[in-house]
């Protein structure tokens, strides 16, 4: 059993596994804060799928074209981040459970592999971001820090909501700590809007 718990740490170090501090914020309701787009007027196909000019389908994976390959995504989510020198982010899924609420932003592939974590529980929330970097070193470890948070939801009742809207703008810190114990600190935000259906 202690072998298990010591190799399971010497993993966790070797990997530099992300940590963050928790901190829970108020959800704010205002019904009035709406999306500043129509998301049903904008979609894309997916990210390793392209339509050539005869309007023919390529999917950049080598796979054969299949029903998915060609279907619109519809944008759900409005967002930005400087995340990796700053990209967009045009989707966030949302899904219930016994728990609460969670909304997952993501976007950006192949060249960003990054995603926004939303827990929403009991009228609280925390934000956790899952940042994914192309290089691992050895015995590095990643912590983040929220700074501040702010959620704005546009549905009184979103517990029982079919479909969930609003804004969020976050700030959060990334410290890497090196294996020598040297430390560097990123100043990071994620802040936009979003439009969603709920699954259960």
């Amino acid at each position: 059993m202690k072998f298990l718990i010591i190799l399971n740490l010497l993993l966790m170090a070797a990997l530099g596994v992300m940590a963050q501090s928790k901190a829970e914020f108020p959800v704010i309701v205002d019904k009035t804060v709406k999306a500043n787009f129509a998301f049903s007027e904008k979609w894309a196909y997916p990210w390793h799928v392209i339509k050539q000019a005869g309007g023919k389908f390529e999917n950049t994976l080598g796979n054969n074209i299949s029903k998915a390959d060609t279907a619109h995504l519809y944008f759900t989510a409005n967002c930005k981040t400087n995340v990796q020198g700053g990209y967009k982010l045009k989707y966030c899924f949302a899904a219930k459970n016994k728990t609460g609420i969670r909304l997952n932003f993501a976007d950006g592939l192949p060249a960003y592999a990054n995603e926004y974590h939303v827990y929403i529980q009991s009228n609280k929330y925390y934000f956790e971001p899952e940042l994914v970097y192309p290089d691992v070193v050895a015995g590095q470890k990643t912590t983040y820090r929220v700074v501040k948070s702010k959620l704005i939801l546009n549905q009184q009742d979103y517990d029982t909501a079919k479909v969930l809207s609003g804004y969020i703008d976050t700030e959060f810190t990334e410290t890497i700590t090196g294996p020598t114990k040297t430390h560097f600190t990123h100043t990071y935000y994620f802040r936009g809007y979003f439009k969603t259906k709920i699954k259960s």
